[in-house]
């Protein structure tokens, strides 16, 4: 069975961190860490697939998301969901 794991690697040094941070402290460098899944397969072969983060605001995000929400007319249900279902989303409700 694969294990898989995360680690970030600077794309201009080459250094490896378990976790993500703004600046690499090898080289000094600013926004150069980049996630990569780490897979072990049961014959101890390793593959690597990488990916870019993108950031942005929590404000941002917060004031696009409010004009795509949908009231419905029950206000603890708006208010547990932030405001109202998201337009395109699936929601599971239990009880």
């Amino acid at each position: 069975m694969a294990k898989s794991s995360l680690r970030f690697a600077c794309s201009n040094c080459g250094a490896t961190y378990s976790t993500w941070s703004g600046k690499c402290n090898t080289c000094g460098e600013w926004n150069t860490l980049v996630e990569e899944a780490i897979i072990v397969t049961a014959k101890g072969t390793v593959s690597k697939k990488g990916s870019s983060i993108e950031t942005s605001s929590i404000s941002k995000m917060a004031k696009s998301d409010d004009k795509s929400r949908m009231q419905c007319d029950i206000k603890d249900v708006d208010t547990v969901l932030g405001g109202g279902f998201v337009r395109g989303s699936i929601t599971l409700m239990a009880g």
